[in-house]
């Protein structure tokens, strides 16, 4: 017999013979091989290639080194993993292909041609770089669903990465912790975010120590606080042992101009038998602990700094009040989650607090009361995105508005639901959907009244309210109670999903409608509105009023039937589109 070929020699025949075949092997390992003089020359990849993900992160004070003639043309930049069907590779775009993005131009499954690479020159930020490309539009985003059909994506190697293992999925050209989604900053995005809070040391006895704590209570350090010197910062060593009652939503910091790694903060408002006080998580400890952490668990905190709160710092707030600040360093605070069986009855922690209301209820409330909500969801639009005034240009809060039933007041109720950091609930909302939102605000016009969602609101699904405290309330009872009296297929024929919907309804004049525009321009003009338009971005959404003479009104159908990935029905609203040409006065057409 014929001695064994080693296993490593299998391995590179393997690669050779797939590498002949692979046109992102053939264009980029010429880069590799070339002098040191012609080895930062760019190289073009005729392709063609398939966009399987696209991340976008934010810059830092270095990216000037990469990008000296583009610092100030955008905040963002994005990482692509492309594919030939042979393997895989991730580059930077350059910021010059944003707008690409931006308006979902370039998105996920999309065929590339002429891809223009430069290869990385630093081993700090190691990865290519992506100069110029051409978009097959005509193939449609399903080009590479199409071109991967049948073809296991995860076993495709990585094109310059160790072959132990695959590369560390984070940003190439800048020093950030994790990626951002890509049409909201509230959100987290990615692996680092762990669902589930860390465990304590194996060769510790969690429920024994947390018998033993003597923890100091939150009245007494308020008082002890105030008592010392405000500049000085305290530093306490007993340990804190409060419930949750409210977390708020993620608040990504980032700055262009700083250089912080993980730019996040948390807030969650906790209680014990004395007094409230709010428990900032800031930076990597939101990636250890925000998800795992809701409201109704129990902590126990060590290590944490005393501060005077920033609603006092910045006179927004009554009265003093302190707030507990938990880093990863200076001090290294240590968190436990105390399990219900562990909790000691003298603690006497107070329980999660709800303020359920109706339908009916909703009009006898004043504007800006905060409440909490149960329906049934009906109508799911779709989402779309706010610029924010004052935050940078590209800075959208994105949201969809929602109609909820619970069988009071005849009209379902309207919910403006912005991102609460709680994607995959958040995704999982259709019609049929039972969806309690807590900390919800309610906004009145001059005709109509809805509820919009809060720093704090958090909302749970069908699916997730069997160990909810407030299954037990009386409001949540009546509700589930006429929810064994609808009719599933009655509701289903008229809930609505997706299409167009314009909420609150434009005012009944043109005065009243320019004291509510609430930030949006007046009348603007044609070039005006033509400008505007240019500006918008993916999702984004923007109210003008423009003044002419309509000269034709046309009309088209559409199909108003979707189906989602239940194959359930629903239809789409506005069964018709209405295109009107206006001739205005310095005679542009719109």
């Amino acid at each position: 017999k014929s001695p064994r070929m080693p296993c490593n020699v299998l391995v590179q025949a393997k690669m050779a013979a797939r590498r002949a075949g692979c046109a992102v092997q053939r264009t980029l390992s010429q880069c590799s091989a070339a002098s040191p003089v012609r080895r930062d020359r760019p190289r073009c990849c005729s392709g063609p290639l398939f966009l399987l993900a696209v991340h976008r992160y934010m810059k830092d004070p270095g990216v000037g080194l990469h990008f000296p003639q583009a610092v100030a043309s955008s905040e963002w930049l994005y990482d692509a993993t492309l594919s030939d069907g042979h393997c895989r590779l991730r580059a930077t775009l350059h910021p010059g292909l944003n707008a690409l993005v931006e308006g979902n131009r370039l998105r996920c499954g999309c065929e590339l041609r002429n891809v223009t690479f430069c290869p990385g020159a630093e081993e700090a930020h190691p990865g290519h770089l992506v100069l110029d490309l051409e978009l097959n539009e005509e193939a449609g985003a399903a080009a590479g669903l199409a071109a991967f059909s049948g073809v296991d994506v995860e076993a495709l190697p990585w094109f310059g990465s160790d072959p132990d293992g695959p590369p560390k999925v984070a940003p190439l050209r800048a020093r950030r912790c994790c990626y951002l989604p890509l049409w909201n900053i509230q959100d987290y995005c990615g692996e680092l975010w762990r669902a589930r809070p860390p465990s304590p040391p194996a060769d510790s006895d969690s429920e024994e120590t947390v018998r033993d704590l003597q923890p100091v209570c939150l009245r007494e350090l308020r008082r002890s606080f105030f008592s010392r010197s405000r500049r000085r910062q305290s530093h306490s060593q007993r340990p804190l042992t409060v419930r949750v009652l409210r977390k708020s939503r993620l608040l990504h910091f980032g700055k262009t101009d700083r250089a912080c790694e993980c730019p996040y903060q948390a807030v969650l408002e906790v209680a014990d038998s004395s007094d409230r006080a709010a428990v900032v998580l800031w930076n990597s400890l939101c990636l250890d602990w925000y998800r795992g952490v809701e409201p109704g668990t129990v902590l126990s905190i060590h290590s944490y700094r005393v501060k005077e709160s920033y609603g006092s710092r910045s006179g927004s707030a009554r009265e003093q009040d302190i707030e507990i600040s938990l880093n990863s360093r200076n001090p290294s605070a240590e968190l436990a989650v105390v399990p219900e069986s562990a909790v000691l009855p003298q603690w006497n922690l107070p329980s999660v607090p709800f303020h359920f209301l109706s339908r009916e209820e909703l009009p006898s409330c004043p504007q800006g009361h905060t409440c909490d909500f149960i329906g049934l969801v009906t109508f799911a639009g779709r989402p779309e995105r706010l610029r924010v005034r004052g935050q940078g240009e590209e800075q959208l809060k994105q949201y969809r508005w929602l109609q909820l039933e619970d069988g009071t007041g005849g009209q379902p109720v309207a919910v403006k639901l912005f991102a609460t950091s709680q994607p995959e609930e958040q995704a999982g909302i259709h019609p049929l959907s039972v969806l309690v939102c807590t900390s919800v605000q309610l906004m009145k016009t001059s005709s109509v009244h809805y509820l919009t969602s809060t720093r704090y609101t958090q909302v749970y699904c069908t699916g997730q309210h069997q160990r909810r405290p407030y299954r037990r309330l009386p409001p949540v009872r009546r509700f589930i109670q006429w929810l064994k009296t609808v009719d599933e297929d009655a509701v289903a024929r008229r809930a609505v999903i997706g299409g167009f919907f314009s909420f609150p309804p434009l005012a009944a004049s043109m005065d009243q409608y320019l004291q509510e525009r609430s930030g949006d321009p007046g009348l603007v003009s044609a070039a005006e509105l033509q400008r505007e338009a240019g500006r918008l971005l993916y999702r984004e959404r923007r109210c003008f009023a423009i003044q002419g003479t309509v000269v034709s009104v046309t009309h088209s159908d559409c199909d108003n039937t979707v189906r989602d990935n239940t194959h359930t029905q629903y239809r789409q609203p506005a069964s018709a589109f209405l295109c009107v040409i206006l001739t205005v006065s310095d005679c542009v057409r719109v």
